[in-house]
């Protein structure tokens, strides 16, 4: 029988005992007895308090405000903790309260068992995120009918599956502390130069006075919001009233005035600043329709960090921003899933993102506006029935300016605010921003698979996104499809997409796999179809973008790299198909090509 960590055996019961750190030069010991005569489930409770140990111990060193504390006050913090986790423990303790008879002959757990695990995991590991607010209602619906638990309610799933656009938001709160990029006051569309020029100088000098203007603030009520929901996905599920005290608590750590309020508002000032337009004019404006001074309607990086000291902003420009940024329904990642974004993200994450630009197309837009417009014989015809919508069509004319303000705005966020350096360049396109989200949403260990057309890996644009995938060891395979046999029935059967899996920092992977124009999903484990290849070999074929050369069997990848001396490398390949921008095209039986690379 293998020895559990931090666990001893006395008289048949286990105890865990643990050395404690907070941060102070004296430990303090902890001592809990488990009460099992299993040597299994006492391992499954040691890992479960091992965790809550080290993530208590990091939260409370890590906390400004804990940091005037003595070791005895922090020992106090600690063990409050411990005892909202000793809730959860006894749950965990008695789902493993199973009896021989509730498995199988062939050790398999009971369907009783198997609901109960399924409905803990659904409710404790599952996140989910999607714009569209009915998705989001249907997503509980398709988890509660798959989780159903005879006897015990439907599971709360209201704090792990949000809705808002994953895309528009901060992703990691440091962005407040920077402050708002200059990109944010670009003219778009109808914008007025002038008063873009204003925002974007006063934003500087509000940047260069950064330690005057930001002191005083700090991140602390983060800290705080992560040991809430941590306690709040630890509070039980198994009554009713369980269920109505935890949506309240839910409630109530995102209430006007709570410690989420207000760094939600924060991060809404962030991103209003890039959506809202920059016009002369209005109620608050001078007499030559430029902002007054102090009655300035569009947030900077002062108004972000005076909101963060506490001072309260412009009235009308609060309420502005905020209203800008509920409709864009911005979601703030450390916000809305803090636990594990201090953990440092999830352990996988799965997408099939839209494949569409951020670019408004006009047949879509008024397909159910105006059907003449959506259905004119060609562009140059919808132009100019557009341009006659003043006349025609007042206010639809106006939503089509603002939706193209919005697209503008959206696109500029993408690739300028700096969330998104790989994902978000030329032509922005959704897949990639998605994926380069994914990639940054992962924890080092983590996996991430998509489906995604393959301009990603074979396309120009996106090279160096594939180059730091590369070189960082992340890409764990791209495996090609065409479209042939419809697996996509509204999808042209010549579109080429594929399965990406990519890892965290940690998953460092020497020979991604790769297919290329399979049909099937079955055909992936075809040897004949599958090949590998390594970072130095992808560099040897394409050293100038590392675009992968796709092969449609394994042995047309076949190839010999030959090193003869620290300026010239040779290739010995048979028959490869390149079907990328920059890619090697060999077409007789047998080549041999020497590359020698600049060195400069």
């Amino acid at each position: 029988m293998s020895r559990v960590p931090n666990v001893t055996r006395k008289q048949g019961i286990y105890y865990y005992r643990r050395l404690i750190r907070l941060g102070v030069q004296k430990p303090f010991r902890i001592r809990i007895s488990l009460r099992t005569r299993c040597h299994k489930r006492a391992s499954l409770l040691s890992a479960a308090l091992t965790l809550f140990c080290e993530q208590a111990a990091m939260t409370i060193t890590s906390n400004s405000e804990t940091q005037i504390l003595t070791a005895e006050q922090r020992a106090a913090i600690f063990r409050e903790q411990l005892l909202i986790e000793r809730d959860r423990l006894e749950v965990l303790h008695a789902r493993l309260q199973i009896a021989p008879q509730d498995f199988r002959a062939d050790g398999t757990p009971s369907l009783a068992d198997f609901r109960h695990a399924l409905r803990d995991v659904a409710r404790s590991c599952l996140y989910g995120v999607d714009r569209n607010p009915m998705a989001v209602e249907l997503a509980k619906v398709a988890l509660w009918i798959e989780t159903v638990d005879p006897g015990l309610p439907l599971g709360f799933f209201d704090a792990q599956i949000r809705c808002g656009d994953a895309l528009l938001g901060v992703f990691d709160l440091k962005a407040l502390e920077d402050g708002i990029p200059d990109a944010a006051y670009k003219a778009l569309g109808s914008d007025d130069k002038d008063v873009a020029r204003y925002y974007v100088g006063k934003n500087r000098r509000e940047q260069a006075e950064k330690e005057r203007v930001a002191k005083g603030f700090g991140f602390h009520r983060a800290q705080d919001l992560i040991q809430a929901f941590e306690a709040l996905r630890s509070m039980p599920e198994d009554t009713v009233k369980q269920i109505e005290a935890k949506a309240a608590r839910l409630e109530e750590l995102t209430a006007h005035g709570a410690a989420a309020w207000q760094l939600e508002t924060a991060c809404d000032l962030y991103i209003s600043a890039f959506f809202m337009p920059k016009v002369k004019g209005g109620d608050h404006s001078g007499p030559d329709g430029m902002p007054r001074r102090g009655a300035e309607t569009i947030p900077t990086s002062g108004t972000l960090w005076e909101w963060l000291r506490g001072v309260q902003p412009f009235g009308p420009l609060f309420g502005q921003a905020i209203d800008v940024a509920r409709r864009a329904k911005a979601f703030h990642w450390p916000l809305q899933f803090p636990d594990v974004m201090q953990r440092g993200g999830f352990d996988v994450v799965l997408g099939n993102p839209p494949w569409e630009r951020i670019k408004l197309q006009e047949q879509e837009f008024f397909a159910l506006k105006d059907a003449e417009i959506a259905t004119a014989k060609n562009a140059a015809a919808r132009k100019k029935l557009i341009e006659r919508l003043d006349q025609t069509n007042p206010r639809l004319a106006q939503e089509w300016r603002d939706a193209l303000r919005t697209a503008a705005a959206e696109s500029q966020f993408m690739r300028e605010s700096g969330r998104f350096p790989r994902g978000g360049v030329g032509d922005v396109n959704t897949y990639a921003v998605f994926t380069d989200l994914c990639w940054q949403a992962l924890q080092p260990s983590g996996r991430a698979g998509l489906i995604i057309p393959n301009g990603l890996v074979v396309g120009f644009t996106y090279r160096e996104f594939l180059r730091q995938l590369l070189s960082n060891k992340s890409l764990v395979s791209f495996y090609g499809f065409e479209n042939e046999d419809k697996i996509f029935k509204d999808v042209h059967n010549e579109t080429k997409f594929g399965l990406l899996t990519i890892g965290g920092k940690d998953v460092q992977i020497e020979q991604p796999w790769f297919t290329a124009h399979i049909r099937q999903p079955a055909e992936i484990a075809d040897p004949a179809k599958r090949y590998a290849l390594t970072v130095d070999e992808i560099r040897a074929i394409n050293p100038n973008t590392l675009n992968l050369t796709l092969s449609t069997r394994a042995r047309c990848s076949g190839i010999s790299i030959i090193d003869t001396g620290p300026t010239k490398i040779r290739l010995r390949s048979r028959r490869i198909r390149a079907s990328s921008r920059g890619s090697l095209l060999f077409n007789t039986r047998i080549q041999t090509i020497e590359y020698s690379p600049d060195i400069g």
